[in-house]
């Protein structure tokens, strides 16, 4: 009887360890598919840059390029006739759960609306839009004032101005394509809905604005959103160069270490679990033989 016990404690063991290195190569293999550095070979360098030719010749979704300076935002603009497709579709058209980033279908597709909304997936380790939630901290905020977005064959700066935590069914600040009448009103909004603003950028209505919008854990229905100012001045980025190799990289090793953890306390916990089966065992045909 005992032995059975034994045997099925390792069983178990044995099971618990295979669960957490499938867990440590799940992790690894989504943060390494939705990182930055899986599309930098994309990435447009010059005005006619094959590398972006090639994905937009696979994908005619494919409107520009974003890139927050200094986070994991570094990604392809995608654009289609809903909100559903990019949810669970990488640029490259595969399926994928952390989907693409993503301009609004009600947006034009050439960022000529006075304001372009886009979206992505609020993820852990830098990845997608997960570092849009950092800017709730005003020294993030005031930190990281500048981005980059390619689009019509050339780049555009942009100057972050306010940084929102609002309800998604705050639905003023999700209007989409504003109206000349209503623009300075709409601004108005975001100012005043904005947890921090840089009132040294100004925007005026003749201005086109992105808000790039995630979810947020902070509320119920939470949304957190970046909103900029498109220039046609572009800024440098003072970060490393080669920020989303680092980024990759960083993101896979916290990636595992939290996984390892996590799995190391599950596998202790197994092993007390097992002794304590084995001593209890072994009470009872002590027990059973008095």
């Amino acid at each position: 009887m005992e032995g059975a016990v034994n045997l099925i404690g390792l069983l178990c063991a044995m099971l618990i360890f295979a669960y957490g290195c499938y867990a440590i190569w799940d992790t690894n293999t989504v943060v390494r598919q939705a990182a930055p550095a899986k599309y930098q070979e994309y990435k447009p360098q010059a005005e006619a840059s094959p590398g972006y030719a090639e994905l937009k010749a696979q994908n005619n979704d494919v409107a520009g390029w974003v890139t927050v300076y200094g986070t994991g935002v570094d990604y392809p603009v995608l654009r289609t006739d809903n909100n559903d497709k990019y949810l669970r579709t990488d640029p490259l058209g595969n399926y994928s759960l952390s989907g693409s980033i993503f301009i609004d279908y009600k947006n034009q597709a050439d960022f000529s609306d006075f304001n372009t909304v886009i979206y992505g997936h609020h993820m852990a380790y830098h990845v997608m839009f997960g570092d849009i939630g950092n800017f709730i901290n005003e020294d993030y905020f005031n930190s990281h004032p500048y981005g980059n977005l390619y689009y019509a064959g050339k780049d555009h700066g942009i100057a972050f101005f306010a940084f929102l935590a609002v309800d998604v069914y705050q639905t003023g600040v999700y209007r989409i394509a504003v109206s000349e009448t209503d623009r300075e009103s709409y601004l108005e909004e975001l100012r005043q809905t904005s947890l921090y603003t840089r009132p040294e950028i100004g925007v005026s209505p003749d201005d086109r604005i992105v808000l790039l919008s995630t979810c947020s854990q902070d509320i119920t229905n939470g949304r957190h959103i970046l909103a900029g100012k498109v220039t046609d001045e572009t800024y440098p980025d003072t970060f490393r160069s080669d920020t989303a190799k680092t980024i990759t990289l960083e993101a896979v090793t916290e990636a595992n270490r939290d996984m390892l953890s996590t799995w190391v306390l599950v596998f202790l916990a197994a092993v007390l679990c097992i002794a304590w089966a084995v001593l209890k065992g072994r009470e009872k045909q002590k027990s059973d033989r008095r």
